[in-house]
């Protein structure tokens, strides 16, 4: 399969964490050596958690965003279902999740978020044609439209998926970081730092065999090595920002959001 420029290549979760981040060996916190938290916030969890928030549909929305892929290979991998059923089961359990009030039974004192709702998908697993049946009806929830399957259908094939849990972890962990990057692309070209997010690119998100070393990448752009190494350095830490701040939204406390860091990303 193709890897394009945008998608992260790699699935293991320290690999993936140390390759994207630019975290050195010793640093194994969210915030590096710095331990540099952001504030974390329940205005979120709120959104899709409180029934009677005005801003819950725009939340929701949100969640199935962030949540599709993780669910999808979950499904994938428990159920034994096409890429078809799988696209389905997926989206009924996002319409079984916005109606059936279980995010309304969700405390964050008792567990994270992530763990949360990988217990509330066992649950629909379970009982998962009920579901289907009544997104086949309508169900009454707008159904998001889902795709990019391919990348996923790579992660569900490669050696070491057979574990759900960890697989929906590593999906999240991709999914998490391309929205990062994402945002960081946007900022940085809005803001004329186009060399900065290419020599990320090039270094950091091409496929291995095919990356460019830093020396010779700063050659050919007219730069000495230790130009180049600052502009990767700093788009570097605006990812690693970017996803400590998404991650932040669903933490309970610093000590839950280091724990999601090291889950994620560090293979703990």
């Amino acid at each position: 399969m193709e890897n394009r420029p945008d998608e992260p290549r790699l699935f293991l979760h320290g690999e993936y964490g140390k390759m994207l981040v630019g975290m050195n060996a010793d640093e194994t916190d969210l915030g590096g050596a710095r331990r540099d938290f952001p504030d974390t916030t329940a205005g979120f969890i709120s959104r899709i958690c409180r029934a009677d928030h005005p801003e819950r549909q725009r939340g929701l929305e949100e969640l199935c965003r962030r949540y599709w892929k993780p669910v999808y290979v979950y499904v994938r991998l428990t159920r034994g279902k096409t890429i078809e059923d799988a696209k389905d089961l997926t989206q009924a359990f996002f319409a079984w999740l916005m109606e059936g009030g279980v995010l309304e039974k969700y405390e964050p004192e008792r567990s994270g978020f992530r763990h949360y709702l990988k217990g509330v998908l066992r649950r629909f697993a379970s009982d998962h044609e009920r579901a289907l049946h009544r997104l086949k009806r309508g169900g009454g929830v707008r159904v998001i439209a889902i795709d990019e399957v391919a990348a996923l259908e790579a992660m569900i094939a490669a050696p070491g998926a057979a574990d759900p849990d960890k697989t929906f972890d590593q999906a999240w962990a991709v999914t998490i970081s391309k929205r990062a990057i994402d945002r960081v692309r946007e900022r940085f070209l809005e803001n004329g730092k186009e060399l900065s997010f290419r020599i990320f690119e090039e270094h950091v998100l091409t496929p291995s065999e095919e990356a460019p070393k830093l020396a010779d990448m700063a050659r050919r752009l007219g730069l000495d090595e230790a130009a180049a190494r600052k502009h990767l350095f700093v788009v570097r830490e605006a990812v690693r920002g970017e996803i400590r701040a998404e991650l932040a939204e669903m933490a309970r406390d610093e000590r839950d959001l280091e724990d999601e860091w090291n889950v994620l990303f560090n293979g703990g």
